[in-house]
């Protein structure tokens, strides 16, 4: 989970692609925002790309790193 601030902004996505010789398709995870809102320092974004066949969410995938990204940089 990111961590608790009262002004994050963020929106998370995830766009389906056709890979070659692969009968499903597979995702390409995203999450982009920025910290704090009403003075923003700083702006980031996250892509995954999936790697396995199975459940795969933009947001599920890219905010654990995002959360790793902002309390180095907010370490409060």
């Amino acid at each position: 989970h990111l961590p608790s601030f009262d002004n994050l902004a963020v929106k998370s996505g995830t766009a389906q692609i056709k890979i070659k010789g692969h009968s499903e398709f597979w995702h390409i995870g995203w999450l982009i925002g920025f910290a704090p809102v009403d003075n923003p320092k700083v702006a980031f974004c996250i892509q995954i790309e999936q790697e396995q066949p199975g459940v795969f969410y933009g947001g599920t995938k890219a905010s654990p790193i995002a959360a790793e990204f902002l309390r180095y940089l907010f370490p409060k």
